[in-house]
């Protein structure tokens, strides 16, 4: 559907007045999802101001592909999903299996789905990705300045005897992309991660950790130089499975989004074979 606008008003005030049977949330939605173009090209705020001449157009409503990726937020500049275990984030020339970033290309077609970080494949949880090369560019500063809240669930072999503390230990990385901590002498990365213990058992210690910075398997590494190994981790010195994967999932992921300056904070619920285990 389109049609012109006869003066000077909100994107927003302009479906009110198109719609006005239609909640502010649903018109809201629209703009969300992509929905309205302004002059062909998508529009991104609800403030968005619209000229006198101006064409807007309401897109149908697209039918969603069934796909095993969780879409957890998403509007014209970026999706936040929720990655399930055992896939990959981006996809390497070695590896079978879609990965979210394929995934996502499906679901968004015509348009540029950008990695900004990664997650291991077999950890899940929280991931973002941009559409825009705008939103590219301001994620990417912010992972980089480690100004994004990241935090992560994680069941550890043994009894973690501290309630709480910091690792911080620097990474290094070694022959077949294997990480280790940097020995004396060498130049390492700084890795810092904080963690507190959620609760213990005979064998395993439930952790929430918060990155302050984001190495390449931090925290599978330094939860094992400690003699805490990520249980299911093999790669790291994990000696049993009790939850049948790799015990390590992205609970929160915050940040400022990079075109409306809000503040934005997602949630995923702990893995419920992590707290299952006795």
């Amino acid at each position: 559907m389109k049609w012109v606008i006869r003066k000077e008003i909100t994107l927003l005030d302009s479906l009110k007045e198109k719609f006005p049977s239609s909640s502010n949330n649903e018109r809201k939605r629209w703009i969300r999802e992509g929905r309205l173009k302004v002059q062909g090209k998508k529009a991104s705020l609800p403030s968005d101001l619209l000229a006198e001449g101006d064409t807007l157009e309401l897109l149908p409503k697209t039918k969603r592909l069934h796909t095993p990726v969780k879409i957890v937020f998403q509007d014209p500049h970026l999706v936040v999903i929720d990655k399930p275990e055992g896939m990959l984030s981006v996809k390497t020339p070695y590896d079978r299996g879609k990965s979210a970033h394929e995934h996502l290309k499906e679901l968004h077609k015509g348009t540029n789905v950008l990695p900004v970080h990664r997650l291991d494949r077999e950890t899940s949880g929280l991931l973002v990705f941009a559409l825009t090369r705008e939103a590219a560019e301001g994620l990417k500063e912010q992972f980089a300045a480690h100004t994004t809240k990241r935090e992560y669930n994680a069941l550890v072999e043994g009894r973690v005897k501290q309630d709480e503390g910091t690792w911080d230990f620097p990474l290094k990385e070694g022959k077949n992309f294997f990480m280790h901590i940097a020995r004396p002498g060498q130049e390492g990365l700084r890795a810092v991660t904080h963690f507190k213990v959620l609760r213990r058992t005979k064998r395993h210690t439930l952790l929430e950790l918060q990155l302050e910075t984001g190495k390449k398997n931090q925290i599978r590494v330094h939860a094992s130089h400690v003699g805490h190994p990520v249980d299911g981790d093999k790669k790291y010195g994990a000696e049993g499975n009790a939850t049948g994967r790799l015990a390590l999932h992205a609970r929160s992921l915050g940040f400022i989004h990079p075109i409306t300056q809000k503040e934005q904070l997602f949630h995923s619920p702990t893995p419920k074979r992590f707290t299952d285990v006795n």
